[in-house]
């Protein structure tokens, strides 16, 4: 069990401060007692400069962990191995398929992962480590692999594929997230959410013997999301007694100010340059 968990945000939608530039994507340094963790890498432009500017030395991590396949999550690996990353990779191996989106004018958009980053991650060979099971990094650090979908309010949307014919539903098993025990209970990190944070709670508690889940951090993907999954979410949480709620990147601004009517001071916003200490 850890004493600390020290979250500093590198790469989020949107800035805290001067000098820290906002990118569509996310990125997690998480520090604690006894790990450092990258926890995705952004689109990439942003991530090194950042973590220069906050005084974080990517080449310090033992390992680095990626939560699925989208160039907004993945995309920054290369950069981090050329800032001196020199850990384990874990991610699932369903996050390096090719991966497409329909945009608004229903042309194919490619959203995976770039050439960089797959070239990067053939280069570190068995330094790579796939997870599409749960995987333990540590007594007090686990990688859930891909989460049962149980709820029917948490559909994958249906406008992401996994071929630029865009023919065949992207199912996104590649989503997973990362828990870190703290001395209140486990840290629950999310990169977008896909499996939907119901789900997740549910799992997590499920991995964890019933550990009680402190907090969620992380992309919530409720962008439009429709009312009824906004108050199942939000009870959910206050179910399983959260205390710590930091929704960010894609969960949409509207759905966070949702959350913070329904949960009060749990909810806290994120932005890349801000830092945040876990479950204290």
């Amino acid at each position: 069990m850890l004493d600390q968990v020290k979250i500093t945000a590198l790469v989020e939608n949107t800035s805290a401060l001067p000098g820290v530039a906002g990118e569509w994507g996310l990125s997690l340094w998480i520090e604690t007692n006894r790990h450092r963790i990258l926890f995705d890498t952004g689109q990439g432009p942003s991530l090194v400069k950042n973590a220069h500017t906050l005084g974080v030395h990517l080449s310090t991590a033992q390992a680095m962990v990626i939560s699925h396949g989208h160039y907004d999550h993945i995309g920054g690996v290369a950069n981090a191995f050329a800032a001196g990353f020199r850990g384990s990779v874990y991610l699932h191996p369903a996050g390096l398929k090719p991966k497409y989106k329909k945009n608004a004018t229903e042309r194919p958009e490619p959203i995976g992962p770039q050439q960089t980053a797959l070239h990067a991650l053939r280069a570190r060979g068995e330094n790579v480590i796939y997870t599409p099971e749960p995987t333990r990094l540590a007594p007090d650090l686990l990688i859930t692999g891909t989460v049962p979908r149980t709820n029917p309010l948490e559909t994958t949307p249906s406008n992401f594929f996994l071929g630029e014919d865009c023919t065949i539903l992207d199912p996104l098993i590649d989503d997973q997230a990362l828990l870190i025990e703290t001395g209140r209970g486990w840290a629950l990190f999310t990169g977008c959410g896909h499996s939907g944070v119901i789900n997740l709670l549910h799992y997590a508690k499920e991995l964890t013997g019933g550990g009680r889940i402190c907090a969620v951090i992380g992309g919530f993907h409720l962008q439009e999301a429709p009312e009824a999954r906004l108050q199942a979410t939000a009870a959910a949480l206050l179910e399983f007694d959260v205390e710590l709620v930091a929704p960010c990147h894609c969960t949409d601004s509207a759905a966070i100010a949702w959350l913070q009517k329904a949960l009060g001071q749990r909810v806290i916003t994120l932005h890349a340059g801000q830092t945040l200490l876990v479950c204290p």
